[in-house]
């Protein structure tokens, strides 16, 4: 939870969010014509980093209003360039360019505030816990530098029970653009003896030629609830995906078909580097269809790259199969595709001429008689067999006389398998045989064996 406390004297430094918007190419533009978004950054403290600089230390017995330093670039802010080492000031929760005395007031629209970019009104130097500390740092080479500046256990002067939270203004030499990166998000301020000061955030422009400003936030008590970025369009990132159907054609049930959708990001680099991210695939439909590989969530698509999405359709059973692949992703107008899944499963089926061998015949102990199985694979995939198993207490008087020509039987074909019955005993033998196949209606198909054996006279 973000706790925003106010100082009296810190929120009285005017601790609002005044947020420039610039824009990547340097056009005329007042802050309230800049393109604002809300992002998600990552927040990485400049604290204790090499290059770091602290520029104030806030504390029970010294509180900062004001900190100049000479500006490491040229910025452009409110229509207005100031060059390099124009001199800025900082406060709790601001920068000001060229205005060294501004007013102390947190109300975002004050006119004093001209050429101000402020982080956060609400909040105060720490007066307990080892205070609060502001930090500078310069990161990059020219002409691509960060200025960043960072409050670092921003809280309430008198009650810092309530939490500290910190924060950054980052400022991108030649785009001009300004972020705000908030270490907490939401961060309550619920100090009642400083209620009168207005939380909120935005950006301030100069009092000539004529003053102009952006409220971001206003009026809460409590800190963003996202990161903000100002003078850039989001980047222009598109998904393309193809093809939008496929069709993996007919598979025999229990085997797998493979088919692949193209994904690529057909945005542009005009507003930023645009880069691609698929966020999840999701599909609906039929069970038999399944994603074999994809890009990754962090796996980033520049403009004009692709990847390949990997599906498979493993048919279990017979009949024509549908799904639908829906793809998500980062894209601006395109962040969903969708794609048909289509596929039709073939199972084996078996039939035979007859399920009962040798009934009423009477084979003499010592002789042998053969019968014939016709086996017919009826539907379009070929008909595997597997085994010929004779089961059954007597099944030990029947055998195998004659194989079919071969264990598979192509579709509409037939085949046939010859069994031999030798008694040993006198009497009635009954037994099994199944046959082991691949077929859908019948993948263990058992024949009754009911031969009779008679003593020689």
């Amino acid at each position: 939870m973000k706790t925003c406390i106010s100082f009296p004297r810190l929120c009285a430094l005017g601790c609002c969010i005044l947020l420039s918007l610039l824009t990547i190419d340097g056009r005329a533009q007042r802050v309230n014509q800049i393109a604002v978004n809300t992002f998600s950054g990552n927040w990485s403290s400049i604290k204790g980093q090499g290059g770091t600089v602290t520029v104030a230390t806030f504390g029970s017995q010294v509180i900062s209003y004001s900190y100049s330093f000479a500006m490491p670039f040229a910025f452009k802010y409110d229509d207005n360039m100031y060059p390099v080492n124009t001199t800025a000031y900082l406060n709790p929760g601001s920068v000001g360019f060229n205005s060294a005395n501004p007013s102390y007031n947190s109300i975002v629209g004050n006119a004093s505030y001209h050429s101000k970019i402020i982080a956060l009104s609400g909040l105060q130097t720490s007066k307990y816990g080892g205070g609060s500390t502001l930090l500078r740092q310069v990161s990059g080479s020219a002409p691509n530098r960060v200025l960043t500046i960072e409050w670092d256990g921003m809280g309430n002067y008198y009650m810092t029970e309530l939490g500290v939270t910190s924060y950054q203004i980052k400022l991108y030499e030649s785009t001009n653009v300004i972020e705000f990166i908030y270490k907490d998000h939401n961060f309550t301020m619920n100090n009642s003896s400083y209620s009168s000061y207005t939380k909120s955030s935005g950006l301030n422009g100069r009092n000539t030629p004529s003053f102009v400003y952006r409220s971001i936030m206003s009026g809460t008590t409590k800190t963003p609830a996202s990161d903000y970025r100002f003078g850039q369009p989001p980047p222009n990132v598109q998904l393309t995906s193809y093809p939008k159907m496929a069709n993996f054609g007919s598979g025999v049930t229990g085997s797998d078909l493979y088919s692949s959708i193209t994904v690529s990001n057909v945005g542009s680099d005009e507003n930023g580097t645009a880069k691609l991210s698929i966020s999840s695939l999701t599909i609906t439909g039929a069970p038999e269809f399944s994603v074999v590989s994809a890009p990754a969530s962090n796996d980033s698509m520049l403009v004009g790259e692709s990847r390949t999405i990997l599906l498979k359709f493993s048919p279990q059973f017979d009949g024509q199969k549908q799904a639908t692949l829906s793809i998500a992703s980062n894209g601006l107008d395109s962040a969903t595709q969708t794609i048909a899944l289509t596929g039709i499963g073939l199972a084996p089926l078996i039939s035979v001429d007859t399920n009962v061998l040798f009934k009423n015949k009477f084979t003499r102990m010592g002789e042998s008689l053969v019968s014939k199985i016709v086996i017919t694979s009826t539907n379009i995939p070929t008909l595997n067999i597997t085994d010929f198993q004779f089961t059954g207490d007597d099944a030990g008087e029947y055998s195998i006389a004659q194989g079919p020509s071969s264990m598979q039987i192509p579709g509409g074909q037939s085949d046939s398998v010859f069994i031999r019955y030798t008694p040993t005993k006198e009497g009635r033998h009954v037994a099994n045989l199944n046959i082991i196949n691949n077929s859908l209606n019948n993948p263990t198909l058992p024949i009754t064996l009911w031969g009779t054996g008679k003593l020689p006279h």
